[in-house]
Order: C-alpha cells, then structure tokens, then sequence
C-alpha cells in the first residue's frame, strides 16, 4: 500500500502548485477599449453573413446588364397526343396501386376481386409499356446517352 501513499503525496505536490485564484465578484468587470461588436440578430446567426454586406472582392456591377424584364418565354409546344393503349397503360400501372392504397386508408369491406384486379391491371400495364417501349438505335455511340 506503500504506492497509494505516494501517489497521494504526489497529488498534494501537484495541487499545491496550482495556482487557484477565481475573480472577486463584487469587483468591476474590466473595461474594453474599443467599441463591441454590434449585436447579431436572430436571422442573422454567427457564421451567416448578411445579405446585404458587400465582400470586398465584389465589384459595383452594372444594374441594367442585368435586367431581364424584357424577355418573354416562349410557348411550350404542346404535348404529343398519346394513343388509347398507352393512356390505358399509364392508367392502369398508376390507378391499381392507388385504388388499393385508397381502399386500404378508408378501411371499406373490398371483396377479392377488386385487390386481384388492380395487381392484374398494374402488371398487364406494367408488361405493355415495357413492350410498346422498344429499343432506340443510339448509333455508334456507346455510352447511350441522351438521345436527342
């Protein structure tokens, strides 16, 4: 036990070196000699700079360069039309999950048929659009990218 002795003999030795002293609270605090910062707002936070502040790097631009209330955009060419089977496809893959998820959240009595229709309804469209899809010739280009 001899060791407990001087470890806590090299404590004492180690605490009385500290030099403990804690600041009188009934002292004034020190004066600053410049003016503080001012206060941020709650908006503003700590690393978010304000808008409005220039960097010092940024040059005053010309406005008008900028000014786009002239341009008008053009009218977007309508849609293609789409043929009945393709319509009834999208129909079908999207409306059979969606009439069983409604079915589901409202909590209706729903007889077998109507579940077994709606999987049958997504996969038949499923498996037409795939089909109707069809393979593009992309060329010689083998990285198949966007095809234009």
């Amino acid at each position: 036990m001899s060791g407990a002795t001087s470890d806590d003999e090299e404590f004492e030795r180690i605490v009385a070196g500290l030099e403990l002293s804690f600041p009188d609270p009934d002292d004034d605090p020190p004066v600053p000699d410049a003016d503080p910062p001012p206060p941020l707002t709650p908006a503003q936070g700590v690393f978010q700079p304000r808008w409005s502040d220039r960097l010092s790097h940024e040059e005053d631009e010309d406005e008008s360069a900028w000014d786009t209330s002239d341009f008008v955009p053009p009218q977007p060419e309508p849609l293609p039309p789409g043929d009945r089977w393709t319509r009834a496809a999208w129909a079908g893959l999207i409306g059979g999950p969606a009439l069983l998820f409604v079915l589901a959240v409202v909590g209706a009595p729903v007889p077998g048929v109507i579940p077994g229709a709606a999987v049958v309804a997504f996969v038949v469209a499923l498996v037409v659009l795939l089909v109707r899809r069809g393979d593009h010739d992309r060329g010689d280009d083998p990285d198949h990218g966007a095809v234009i």
